[in-house]
């Protein structure tokens, strides 16, 4: 178990990004136009692995924590609509890329993606697999709201070649179901898993929140351990980020009732304490897998990816975004759709792309991508592969940054040598601060609001 400090964890706690894209979301900007992402998809190579994200906004009901972009209605009808115009859009793209184009991975995330009935579910994903030629080891995930989600919705998701899902639990204590507007018995909950377990996917993961309002040790710990029990191949342990001016529906949350900065610092190690201590690996930053899934295997073959999805062993590979407000990455550009329905699908009535808003990387960019990645994912930046990768001297390019790392290795986080940074263990727990040095954007101009949630 790996011990450190709380005040260690305590003098860098602040807010800071997640880095699942760099720069981070928050640089977007409405000068990255539909003709941006028409060129830069035109560049993607014939037959190079890509990903597919679909963005469903769907829920019957927004609950009070909530940091996703979604709609809350109890109108199924719209899915119908919205599913056509996702299909124009992929195809839209499809008609842009080389052929044959290649899928690797293709994930439905939400809102709820099981918003959209069985049948639905099955024309979506039958649609890409019609019109991309997917690999044999396609990774086909699907995030799942136990509480709306049928036994024919995941007859469905087998059908059609799922082979990965994770079910969004956040907290089995009744009163932190309360406080945050989401009712989902722990009984269900098990059942649920137990459902998903007898239908074959080759993994069921479980997603949790911590820092969430009323949230107590011994209550999270029971919530821990029950699906400690079920062994879920992975778990995601998100701090809550509560950014009430950037998402409204936080705002009926009782920020008295949140826990304390030393509170919140305990549920996060008593997370790492049970799930380490019951044999999963700790991944980084808020992921956790049994050792022998595909995240494990990548981290320990140096091959570890990060994105939007969070964690991947898919590592640099392109992603395109379909549905509102989903981002493409398509590593020379970020390209985010329109976030309004009716904007949407205007644009792809006028047979454009419907870009809102993105970012275009510099050289620059690229640099330090790569160096928060390779720090987030496997632990280490080797100046060796730095250099040939970049055909620049490491130690020359981040002079400035390099005195802050000196500072994190005085405080036992990093360690250096002249041929490499390496995370120790106790700096596993801090990897966005261990990044943070290398992004320029947050050096030189720091938000003036806490954008970003907190990093412990």
């Amino acid at each position: 178990m790996i011990q450190v400090s709380k005040q260690l964890l305590q003098k860098h706690d602040r807010p800071g990004p997640r880095y699942t894209s760099y720069p981070p979301a928050n640089h977007f900007h409405e000068g990255v136009k539909a003709g941006d992402y028409v060129r830069e998809l035109g560049r993607v190579g014939a037959r190079e692995p890509l990903s597919i994200y679909v963005h469903v906004p769907f829920c019957e009901r927004r609950c009070t924590y909530c940091g996703c972009y979604s709609i809350p209605t109890q109108r199924h009808d719209v899915s119908r609509k919205y599913l056509d115009y996702c299909l124009k859009e992929l195809e839209m793209v499809r008609g842009r890329l080389e052929s044959p184009a290649r899928v690797a991975a293709v994930h439905l995330g939400g809102g709820t993606p099981t918003y959209l009935r069985p049948q639905e579910l099955k024309e979506l994903l039958g649609r890409i697999a019609g019109q991309f030629e997917l690999t044999e080891d396609v990774e086909v995930s699907v995030e799942l709201d136990p509480r709306v989600t049928t036994e024919e919705h995941l007859d469905a998701l087998v059908e059609t070649g799922t082979n990965r899902v994770s079910m969004g639990i956040q907290d089995t204590a009744e009163d932190v179901q309360e406080a945050i507007g989401r009712f989902q018995g722990r009984d269900e909950s098990i059942r649920f898993f137990g459902l998903c377990r007898k239908k074959g996917f080759e993994s069921v993961n479980v997603d949790l929140v911590y820092g969430l309002p009323r949230q107590r040790p011994e209550g999270f710990r029971a919530t821990l351990r029950d699906m400690l029990a079920l062994r879920p191949d992975r778990f995601a342990i998100f701090g809550y980020a509560h950014v009430p001016w950037v998402r409204p529906n936080q705002e009926k949350i009782n920020p008295a009732e949140l826990p304390k900065a030393e509170a919140r610092l305990e549920l996060y190690m008593l997370a790492h304490a049970e799930l380490t201590g019951s044999g999963y690996r700790h991944i980084g930053m808020d992921h956790f897998a049994l050792p022998d899934d595909d995240l494990s295997r990548a981290q320990e073959e140096g091959r570890l990816g990060r994105n939007f999805m969070g964690y991947t062993p898919r590592r640099y590979i392109k992603i395109l975004g379909i549905g509102v407000s989903s981002i493409g990455d398509l590593t020379s550009g970020y390209f985010q759709n329109e976030k309004k329905l009716s904007t949407y699908y205007a644009s792809l009535d006028r047979g454009e792309f419907p870009i809102e808003r993105g970012f275009l990387v510099s050289p620059d960019d690229l640099v330090r991508r790569y160096v928060i990645h390779e720090i987030l994912c496997n632990l280490k930046v080797s100046y060796a592969d730095f250099e040939e990768r970049f055909h620049l001297l490491f130690s020359e390019y981040f002079a400035v940054e390099m005195g802050d790392i000196a500072d994190l290795e005085r405080d036992g986080l990093v360690e250096t040598s002249s041929e490499w940074i390496r995370v120790t263990p106790a700096g596993t727990l801090l990897l966005r601060n261990i990044a943070m040095p290398f992004d320029r954007y947050l050096r030189e101009r720091p938000p003036a609001q806490a954008t970003y949630s907190r990093t412990v």
